[in-house]
């Protein structure tokens, strides 16, 4: 083989592996994609059926328990980065009825509500105020 034989053949590996490349891009691009738009749709999903603000709140508690990483400990802390006029605001609420709802979780002994973080100490109850069963740490089901 000689020199010319050998550096079409070596150009013609770089493309194929460039193509093989290309297309693990692309499929790892598409599946970020389409775990994007599956939380979409579920968040739109949630906030456009009929539900009650404080399961709308538990809900939002519990993304919150899975996106920390936390969602199987117990208690699990949630770093506070929101006001409660923010969380109104998320939830498709009032300011007031947060904070109604939170105090009231708080009474019930499921969460607790500090200065820098709110802690859950019973998932199960926010499950059942949120009317879902988690299946996994990354996708929710209604029942």
């Amino acid at each position: 083989m000689d020199g010319e034989d050998a550096a079409g053949l070596e150009g013609l590996a770089r493309r194929h592996q460039t193509a093989l490349l290309d297309d693990a891009a692309a499929q790892a691009i598409a599946q970020i994609l389409s775990r994007e738009l599956a939380e979409l749709t579920e968040r739109a999903r949630s906030l456009l059926l009929p539900q009650t603000a404080p399961a709308k709140l538990a809900r939002l508690l519990l993304e919150w328990c899975e996106e920390n990483g936390n969602s199987n400990s117990t208690p699990i802390r949630i770093a506070k980065s929101f006001t409660q006029e923010e969380i109104a605001q998320m939830i498709c609420s009032s300011r007031e009825t947060v904070t109604r709802t939170l105090a009231t979780l708080n009474k019930q002994g499921t969460i607790r509500v500090t200065d820098d973080s709110i802690v859950i100490y019973n998932r199960a109850a926010l499950q059942k105020a949120a009317n879902v069963t988690l299946v996994t740490a990354s996708h929710a089901t209604k029942t």
